[in-house]
């Protein structure tokens, strides 16, 4: 079955909202040196934060979330902000409640 790309929307409503992905890193003409840095701030965050916890970093943070928040971060670096981009994306409070500090710091020294 084939379908034209304008029947989409009407087959599948979701499909017409899906934001365009992050790109994946190392990847991208679009890149800045600070991507990558927050990129690696972030996973060591998650790092952290996964092994007190004993849960594996997927877990925490998919990796779609954390390449959105590290390729689009808030434009004001503040625990509150980066749990309100958590949560904007879908992360669920106990996610933002554990990272949103760490990942705050991370991406204002970084």
């Amino acid at each position: 079955m084939r379908f034209s790309v304008g029947a989409i929307p009407a087959i599948c409503p979701n499909c017409a909202r899906a934001k365009p992905a992050c790109p994946i890193p190392g990847h991208g003409r679009r890149r800045t040196r600070r991507q990558p840095a927050r990129l690696d701030a972030a996973k060591a965050v998650l790092g952290e934060v996964g092994e007190h916890w004993n849960i594996p970093a997927e877990n925490l943070l998919t990796p779609k979330y954390l390449r959105e928040l590290c390729w689009n971060p808030p434009a004001l670096i503040s625990v509150e902000t980066v749990a309100e981009k958590l949560d904007s994306m879908g992360a669920r409070p106990w996610q933002q409640e554990l990272l949103s500090a760490g990942l705050a710091q991370a991406f204002a020294s970084s």
